[in-house]
């Protein structure tokens, strides 16, 4: 009666690494949040004003509610295990966190130059990392010519990734058009 506990996901590649990074990081955020000492969150106030330079890379593990950290865990990990299985490991860390770094260090340099409605705004850079994750994986479905299942539907890898810049625009729209600009980046990405 050897019995193994196991767990209901594997960490067989870096992108399931992530998953469980980005949980931890959004919970323990939270926490402090709730205590008054958030220490992750991306704010360019904080990096420009207090000289906090971890924030751009801590926030790429960053989720701001519940539903970006369920529905982030379940697309890092399979979207982004898909990609990392089809890219190296170098690369796809590489465009994943890269894309989303460049984006939020893109805002830092404009509010640096124009401060106005970019001082305190709160940057989710997992929304960021999500979203790339989602942009590339249609795009790379879309030059390969495979046809993707989007909840029993079939659609072309164009169409999803269009559907993700559709999540960047809803952002825009029912949200802040500052807070959404690390994510128009990534419309600029190449596969």
């Amino acid at each position: 009666m050897n019995r193994r506990l196991s767990l209901p996901f594997s960490f067989h590649s870096t992108a399931h690494v992530l998953m469980v990074v980005m949980i931890a990081a959004s919970v323990v955020e939270q926490l402090l949040s709730r205590a008054g000492l958030p220490l992750f969150i991306f704010r360019t106030d904080l990096v420009l004003e207090r000289y906090e330079a971890w924030r751009p890379f801590t926030a790429l593990f960053v989720a701001v509610n519940t539903l970006e950290i369920i529905f982030g865990a379940l697309i890092i990990y399979s979207l982004g295990g898909m990609l990392e299985s089809r890219w190296s490991r170098a690369r796809f860390l590489k465009l994943i966190l890269g894309i989303p770094l460049a984006a939020e260090l893109i805002v830092l340099l404009i509010a640096f130059a124009a401060p106005g409605p970019f001082r305190g705004a709160e940057f989710s850079g997992t929304r960021c990392m999500i979203t790339t994750l989602w942009i590339l994986y249609g795009l790379v479905a879309s030059f390969s010519g495979q046809m993707l299942n989007f909840w029993g539907t079939p659609i072309t890898g164009k169409t999803f990734a269009f559907i993700g810049l559709g999540f960047v625009l809803l952002g825009v729209v029912f949200g802040s058009p500052v807070a959404a600009l690390p994510e128009l980046k990534i419309g600029r990405a190449h596969v």
